[in-house]
């Protein structure tokens, strides 16, 4: 990714997304954030002829916000934003280079979520908010196109799936790897095959499925509707977070919405769909296909989680009914989630600005919420201790 020229920087542009990304946070809150000195901050955002920032710098920012994107910030600093295809080359090149056998040494790991964990770490310099599951290659594999090459010496392969996101993207790299399992159950690595292109789908951008995330959702919703969860097996798990719990379209939301139009209104589409609500539309119709800043919802309680998150800067999300539950247990809220779901005390600031949003939307309760849903059992690797075949 290479700079333009000094005057493709600008520096209007740039102010007007850092103060739209930092929302009503306080630049000290933001700078905490960020990790970037206050006084940065502020010379940014107030000063005249500021220099260009640094690609990091906007990498950073972009992490924390939920309303600008990292290629709107590098767009406006003079930055070619790089193509998504240049991104997959450079974490499938990542990958092999870790992967590259040693011919003088043997490659030993403990087991596959030791070698799993080492692969995390290294690629964690790239910050792509990445995950690895591993499973066996199947027939399925082999129908749908998705080919092996296996070196030489290898008696055993797992696929690794590694998910990870850039800027709108969400990307699945699949590829696999080889290695021969010692007496003592230890893995001696032989290497992988991600440098051969093993897929044969347009779809792919050689070995990585990539989907803009809102596209990635709607699929999600539409195999949700179409397959039901008959079939699923499931786990019940709750999430935990500092919010107010919903039963439908809040009684007190168009009066919200106005209240909050400054915040809500920062793009033309916005402002005609809250003109229309005004206008006497019913929220409900105006709203139906409202992606929120995350693009992981939508409807009227989207517009709500947006307007909380981009006043605060803070993660608000509305987590609809989980169907997969019984009608008794399913329940709905917009919170923002503790980390490991561990109830911490709330801040004064944030309980008082709960407060206010809760008494605009006439909603009775709110401060910690817990937010029923559930996971996907994971059976893949379950075994039996006899024989340790699969269960």
């Amino acid at each position: 990714m290479s700079k333009n020229d000094v005057s493709g920087f600008h520096e209007k542009e740039f102010k007007e997304l850092l103060r739209k990304g930092i929302g009503s946070r306080t630049q000290q809150e933001f700078a905490t954030k960020t990790g970037i000195a206050p006084a940065t901050i502020s010379r940014m955002l107030n000063d005249n002829g500021i220099p260009c920032p640094r690609i990091k710098t906007l990498e950073t920012f972009a992490a924390n916000m939920v309303n600008v994107s990292l290629s709107e910030l590098l767009t406006a600093c003079g930055y070619q934003a790089p193509d998504i295809k240049d991104i997959v080359i450079k974490i499938e090149s990542n990958i092999d280079d870790f992967f590259q056998f040693k011919a003088d040494e043997l490659d030993i790991y403990g087991n596959i979520e030791e070698l799993k964990n080492k692969l995390l770490k290294f690629l964690d310099k790239d910050d792509l908010k990445l995950t690895i599951k591993d499973r066996k290659y199947t027939e399925a594999d082999q129908t749908a196109g998705f080919q092996q090459v296996w070196p030489s010496g290898a008696e055993d392969s797992k696929i690794f799936e590694l998910t990870w996101e850039y800027d709108h993207y969400v990307c699945k790299t699949s590829f696999s790897v080889y290695y021969i399992e010692t007496m003592k159950g230890n893995m001696i690595l032989v290497g992988s095959d991600i440098a051969y292109i093993l897929h044969d789908s347009d779809e792919y951008v050689q070995n990585t499925l990539v989907k803009e995330k809102k596209k990635c959702t709607q699929e999600a919703r539409l195999l949700h509707a179409i397959f039901g969860t008959e079939n699923d097996k499931t786990l019940p798990e709750t999430y935990a977070g500092y919010g107010f719990y919903l039963d439908g379209i809040p009684d007190g939301f168009v009066d919200f919405l106005n209240k909050h139009a400054d915040t809500f209104c920062y793009t033309k589409e916005n402002m005609k769909l809250y003109c229309r609500v005004m206008n006497g539309e019913p929220a409900e119709e105006v709203f139906a296909e409202y992606w929120d800043c995350n693009e992981s919802c939508m409807g009227v309680c989207a517009v709500i989680s947006d307007i909380m998150s981009l006043e605060t800067g803070k993660g608000y999300l509305y987590y609809e009914p989980d169907e997969k539950l019984s009608k008794e247990a399913q329940n709905s809220c917009i919170m923002e989630r503790f980390p490991y779901d561990i109830v911490d005390r709330i801040e004064k600031e944030q309980l008082k600005y709960i407060y206010q949003c809760a008494r605009e939307l006439k909603i009775q309760k709110f401060g910690v919420v817990y937010y029923h849903t559930t996971i996907q059992e994971e059976t893949e690797q379950l075994y039996n201790l006899d024989s340790f075949y699969l269960c």
